[in-house]
């Protein structure tokens, strides 16, 4: 073998690894802070800056021009409030927390001189084991983080097919309910589906199986509390939405992991496959739920409005009927909210 080419591979590998960094979508004037108990400045300014390397490399495959600020703080929550999100936003950031799990990131879209932006909050544990190459979580925390970058990217082509979509109010409570579903469990897909082969992503079969099996017990229960003793109906109507809204959102994860590796969730998740399938009201249903996520990926980066989830939205309103709610337009312009027990 020619020893120049030993001698001189890893400096090629060098270069075209330079080369390749100046193909980075990252900009050059991300704003960043970090915050909380670190052993020392030089701790929080290397954990900082060991984030930034590795979006600067998620950027020669995602679309990050848009992101325009990451923050890490020990305090998670209040972090999130302190986001400037340059628009009354429909509700306040508040960190996801149901079986599933609790968040510790999350990717808001934001307006910065007239522009939308996105901004990235990071919880100090979930990024901190990228300091150390042989901490066990090193490659859950590196996958998460490439997550959130395709949050971000998923924001500006978003932005791109239909403008101000994060920024207008939506509709009535109906529009709400079915677009914010479809929209999220999009959402959850292709940031799975564009960081599948980055890291490592946590198994989350068995509390999908979880989450199915008990599904109708807490809708029911749900039924029962807020509207049979209390006659509060929206709040029945939201924690229904929550519950069974979750199976297609939560899922997400799981199924954009799969088409990402190019794999099936029979292949992956058997366990979770079979319940599918012995689940006869949710089998149709997640059916057309995978079916409306492949075509709305087919056709990524070509989506000509917000009508692209229409068929989603339909399968959404599926999912709650058989949940045991409908969401009804009257003649008279309100919404009759129909509730029943499963």
């Amino acid at each position: 073998m020619d020893t120049e080419e030993i001698s001189g591979s890893p400096e090629r590998e060098d270069a075209e690894f330079s080369e390749l960094m100046k193909s980075t979508t990252l900009s050059t004037e991300l704003q960043n802070s970090i915050s909380g108990a670190f052993p020392s400045e030089e701790h929080a300014r290397e954990l900082l800056a060991t984030v930034v390397a590795y979006l600067n490399c998620f950027g020669t495959f995602l679309n990050l021009e848009g992101l325009d600020a990451v923050t890490i703080a020990d305090d998670y929550v209040r972090a999130l409030a302190q986001v400037e999100r340059g628009f009354v936003p429909q509700q306040a950031p508040t960190p996801t927390k149901d079986e599933f799990g609790s968040g510790y990131a999350m990717c808001l879209p934001v307006v910065r001189n007239g522009k939308l932006k996105s901004h990235i909050v990071f919880n100090t544990a979930i990024v901190q084991p990228l300091m150390d190459d042989k901490n066990p979580y090193m490659e859950t925390s590196l996958h998460y983080l490439c997550h959130e970058a395709a949050h971000a990217h998923d924001q500006a082509a978003q932005n791109e097919a239909f403008p101000g979509v994060y920024v207008k109010p939506y509709e009535d409570f109906r529009h709400m309910a079915l677009l914010e579903t479809a929209k999220g469990a999009w959402e959850e897909y292709i940031a799975e589906r564009l960081s599948a082969n980055v890291g490592k992503m946590d198994d989350f079969e068995s509390t999908l199986c979880s989450m199915l099996n008990t599904a109708r017990e807490r809708g029911n229960a749900s039924i029962d509390q807020f509207y049979n003793v209390h006659h509060d109906v929206v709040k029945t109507a939201r924690e229904l939405i929550s519950i069974y809204g979750a199976l297609f959102t939560r899922s997400s994860y799981l199924v954009g992991y799969v088409h990402g590796i190019g794999k099936t969730v029979q292949e992956v998740a058997p366990e979770l496959h079979a319940l599918i399938q012995q689940t006869t009201w949710y089998t149709p249903l997640f059916n057309a739920y995978v079916s409306c996520l492949t075509e709305l990926y087919e056709s990524y980066g070509k989506w000509s409005g917000i009508q692209v989830f229409d068929k989603f939205k339909e399968v959404v309103e599926s999912l709650f009927v058989r949940g045991g709610m409908s969401i009804t337009k009257e003649p008279d312009g309100n919404y009759f909210i129909g509730l029943h027990r499963k």
